[in-house]
């Protein structure tokens, strides 16, 4: 459970980046889900917290240190001072801070780059009908 549309608009610019930006070369997208932590107890897994995972990799056009390093800094600070900066990633990077996410950049410019976006989830209230029937 969280904002199903926020998680759209996310994967959505992202592959839309991925795809405009990539000329030549593959563009390949991941999804994961996982629990927070994976040590937790039977008990406390029944809280049902999780992590959806995007992983967005392309051989595009590379990001620059200058963008990687604004995507790691707040939202305030990234919104203030990245103007010229390309405005999907910006879009983006307000909706994984709204849903008190996480995104991870790795890119070397002219090359590859590689986006994760982990956000925290929470399955819905089936859970208890899932566990039932697993046993």
């Amino acid at each position: 459970m969280s904002d199903s549309h926020r998680i759209e608009s996310i994967l959505e610019q992202l592959i839309d980046n991925g795809i405009r930006f990539t000329n030549k070369g593959t563009v390949v997208v991941t999804v994961n889900m996982f629990a927070m932590s994976p040590a937790l107890s039977e008990s406390e897994q029944h809280k049902r917290e999780m992590v959806l995972q995007f992983i967005v990799h392309d051989t595009g056009i590379g990001l620059s240190r200058e963008l990687q390093e604004y995507l790691r800094k707040e939202f305030d600070e990234f919104d203030t001072q990245c103007e010229e900066m390309v405005s999907g990633l910006k879009f983006v990077k307000r909706l994984i801070d709204e849903l008190h996410g996480e995104i991870e950049v790795t890119s070397m410019k002219g090359k590859i780059s590689t986006i994760i976006c982990n956000l925290p989830v929470k399955l819905p209230l089936l859970d208890d009908f899932i566990y039932d029937n697993i046993g």
